[in-house]
C-alpha cells in the first residue's frame, strides 16, 4: 500500500477532511447569490463580473456581486434579492450590484441609469444604494429611484427612511417624502407625496 493510501486511512485525516467539507458546505449556505432575475421582458442584458461581453438575461439568471444588468427600450425585469425583497427595473435602466461596504453589511445597488422600484412583503430592509450624485442607506420596505441621463437623481421613500447623502450635504427622506440630488449640490427635499400610487408604478410601466 502506497503513503497516500495509508493517509487516507487515518482516523484523523478523515475527520479533517469531513470538517473541511462541513465548512464548504456551511459557507455555501450562508452566502446566498445577490439577486435572482424572476423575470424578463424586451430586451434584458447581464454582464458577469470581471468580463467585457454583455450576454441575453433569462429567468432564473443567479446574479452575484459584481454583475451589472440593463434594460433596452421597452423592455423591464423583476428580480428578486437574496432577502427575497423584489426588486423591478424599467427601461433604459443599468445598474451594478457592488460588494458591502462593512463585513456584515448587504450589496450596494448601483443604479447608473433608469427607475427601479423596491419593495418588501416583510419587516424592513436595509439596503445601500449609489447613483452618480448620491449614496444612500435606505430601511423600508417600499421606494423608487429615478436616474435621469445627466445623473439627476430622485429618491420617493413610500415607506421607511432614507439618508442621502454626496460630498456637498445630507438629506433625511421619512415614508411619503421626495428627494433629489444633482451634480455640485447637496441633495434636497422634492415633494411631499399625496398619491404615491403613479410612481410606484413608474419603475415597471411604460406608454403601449
Amino acid at each position: 500500500m502506497n503513503c497516500f493510501g495509508r493517509v487516507v486511512q487515518s482516523p484523523v485525516v478523515l475527520f479533517g477532511l469531513w470538517l473541511a467539507c462541513f465548512d464548504i458546505g456551511r459557507t455555501a449556505e450562508t452566502n446566498p447569490p445577490a439577486a435572482t432575475v424572476v423575470s424578463v421582458e424586451g430586451t434584458v442584458e447581464w454582464l458577469h463580473d470581471n468580463t467585457a461581453r454583455w450576454t441575453t438575461a433569462r429567468a432564473g439568471l443567479v446574479m452575484e456581486v459584481g454583475d451589472q444588468l440593463r434594460t433596452g427600450p421597452r423592455s423591464r425585469a423583476t428580480l428578486r434579492l437574496s432577502n427575497l425583497s423584489v426588486l423591478r427595473v424599467g427601461e433604459l435602466m443599468t445598474y451594478q450590484i457592488e460588494a458591502p461596504r462593512t463585513a456584515q453589511g448587504q450589496p450596494v445597488f448601483n443604479f447608473k441609469s433608469g427607475a427601479a422600484y423596491f419593495f418588501s412583503r416583510d419587516k424592513p430592509q436595509e439596503v445601500q444604494i449609489r447613483t452618480p450624485t448620491v449614496t444612500g442607506a435606505i430601511r423600508g420596505t417600499e421606494f423608487n429611484v429615478l436616474v435621469a441621463a445627466d445623473g439627476r437623481t430622485t429618491v420617493t421613500m413610500i415607506d421607511g427612511e432614507v439618508e442621502l447623502t454626496n460630498a456637498f450635504g445630507a438629506v433625511t427622506l421619512k415614508a411619503n417624502e421626495q428627494g433629489v440630488a444633482e451634480s455640485g449640490r447637496a441633495p434636497a427635499y422634492g415633494h411631499t407625496l399625496q398619491n404615491h400610487w403613479p410612481l410606484t408604478k413608474a419603475a415597471t410601466c411604460w406608454k403601449h
